[in-house]
């Protein structure tokens, strides 16, 4: 909606690519991000395994990122792919992310199955799809 040009729409582009940097920094071997990204006493979860997953995908589709992260785009679909069950559910959800007062309130959220979980995870293997086309 803005011209490349604009100030704003520069200022947007570079935070998103400093996120993207940040994230994959973060990313877990198994192709997962943390509840707490930097924290690796924290638990793999799902769904924002999923939404960072599908704005690298998209941000790569979208010429806003380069190739440098197919990589991590694609362990993070291999990872959400591996915990679909037969009947179709995303495993490793948590059952919501209240703000908390310290750490532990976001080591100690339980892991449900949740239907954010399984909607971020149809965005970024749609997503997927959309970049193999």
């Amino acid at each position: 909606m803005l011209d490349h040009q604009d100030a704003s729409y520069q200022m947007i582009l570079n935070t998103f690519r400093r996120q993207a940097d940040a994230a994959v920094r973060y990313q877990d071997a198994s192709g997962m991000w943390r509840t707490l990204l930097n924290q690796p006493d924290s638990y793999l979860e799902a769904s924002g395994t999923a939404g960072f997953t599908y704005a690298l995908l998209k941000g790569i589709r979208l010429g806003l990122l380069d190739e440098r992260y197919h990589d991590a785009a694609w362990k993070g679909v291999n990872a959400l792919l591996s915990r679909i069950s037969p009947q179709g559910e995303v495993a490793d959800v948590s059952a919501g992310t209240s703000v908390g007062h310290d750490l532990d309130h976001y080591r100690k959220i339980a892991i449900k199955q949740r239907a954010y979980g399984q909607s971020l995870t149809m965005l970024a293997l749609t997503e997927a799809l959309a970049g193999l086309k």
